[in-house]
Order: C-alpha cells, then sequence, then structure tokens
C-alpha cells in the first residue's frame, strides 16, 4: 500500500503531472479541479477511500465486455495497482447523486511503454488514457463521451497537445466510438495476451 512520508497509507502525494497549461488571463483546470458536465457528473479525483468504488465498477465493467464476448477485462483491475495510480497519474471519477458512475486513469506515460510505435504528431506532450468505463446500467446515456469531454478538457489543461490510448483490436465498436470523437490508429500492438489498436487525438482540433 502507497505510503508518504507521514507513514500514514490513507494519504497520498499529487500524481505527478505534465507541465500546467497557461494561456491569456488563464491557468485552465488545476489537477485537483472538479468539473461538471452537461450529464449533471461531477468529475474529480478520487482517493484512497474511492478506490473501492472505482474497483467496483471496473469490475462490473469488465463483466459487462465478457458477455460481449470481450474478455480482456475479464480479470479485476486490483485495488492495490489503483492505490499506486493515485500517486503515479490522474484517477478521476464521475459522480451523480453520491455515486460513481464513470471513470478513467489518465497520465503523462504510458502503463505499458509502447516500442517502435510511430504516432502521427510525434514527440510531442502527450496524456496517456486508459481504464475508461462506465457502469453497466448507466451505459447507452451518453456518459462515454462525458467521459472524453472531461479527458480532452484535463488534458489540455496540463499541457498535453495529444491524448494516446489502445483499445482491444477485436471491438470495432468501441474502436468506431474513439473514431467519431477524433482518435486515429496510429499502429497495432500486442501485450498481456490481446492485441490492441493504438490510438491518437490531436487536441484542439475540431471534430463535430
Amino acid at each position: 500500500m502507497p505510503k508518504d512520508g507521514t507513514g500514514n497509507p490513507n494519504s497520498r502525494r499529487q500524481p505527478p503531472t505534465l507541465p500546467e497549461k497557461r494561456g491569456s488571463g488563464t491557468t485552465g483546470l488545476s489537477p485537483q479541479g472538479c468539473g461538471v458536465s452537461t450529464a449533471g457528473l461531477v468529475w474529480r479525483l478520487a482517493g484512497a477511500t474511492d478506490v473501492p468504488a472505482v474497483a467496483a465498477l471496473l469490475a462490473d465493467a469488465g463483466s459487462a465486455l465478457a458477455r460481449q464476448g470481450f474478455a480482456n477485462w475479464a480479470e479485476p483491475y486490483p485495488a492495490q495497482r489503483l492505490l499506486a495510480d493515485l500517486t503515479e497519474r490522474q484517477v478521476v471519477g464521475g459522480w451523480q447523486d453520491g455515486a460513481l458512475r464513470a471513470c478513467f486513469l489518465l497520465g503523462g506515460t504510458p502503463q505499458v511503454p509502447y516500442a517502435d510505435l510511430q504516432w502521427p504528431a510525434g514527440p510531442v506532450p502527450a496524456a496517456y488514457l486508459n481504464r475508461m468505463a462506465v457502469a453497466p446500467h448507466h451505459q447507452g446515456r451518453g456518459l462515454g463521451a462525458e467521459c472524453l469531454t472531461e479527458v480532452h478538457r484535463r488534458a489540455a489543461a496540463l499541457g498535453a497537445q495529444v491524448v494516446r490510448c489502445d483499445v482491444l483490436a477485436a471491438n470495432a465498436r468501441l474502436g468506431r466510438f474513439y473514431a467519431r470523437h477524433g482518435y486515429r490508429l496510429a499502429g497495432r500492438r500486442s501485450h498481456s495476451g490481446w492485441e490492441f489498436s493504438s490510438l491518437e487525438r490531436r487536441l484542439g482540433e475540431d471534430h463535430g
């Protein structure tokens, strides 16, 4: 269990971030900042006490994917790993009526390093997205798009020029979802026993 200098396992350091973006009269969204989506989700960084809720949502999403024939999330994402993620990247939750409806992880480095992949945007500041999920009983209501809006907002505020992620290559429907939101195929790679499509989206472009 991660600890800070106090030895308290429930306290945590601020996750490392990209340099904060600054512009004309604004500093953008701070890493600690909260956002409210048009769907009424309240976005905030998760803490140690939120880990059980995040782990449960990811497990439910994994089970839903397995029922669709995609078993890459069938093994639950470990709570201990989520605790480590709190210090290494942003673990963000979207809350509504006191319940967690969606989540994602965002960091300045990929969880699984890329080898020999030529990103279309080249060597620019990037934010790496993974474990984006919506509670199964709340899917089909546009919350996935709300997640990406918050991902892009946070990534831009932290100085990233692009967002990058992997999508299971066999899940064509999920690939089309990301394509509709401006993500482009950069290549394919295999790890953890699965083949993934590696996607990239430039921030600041109009993908209407």
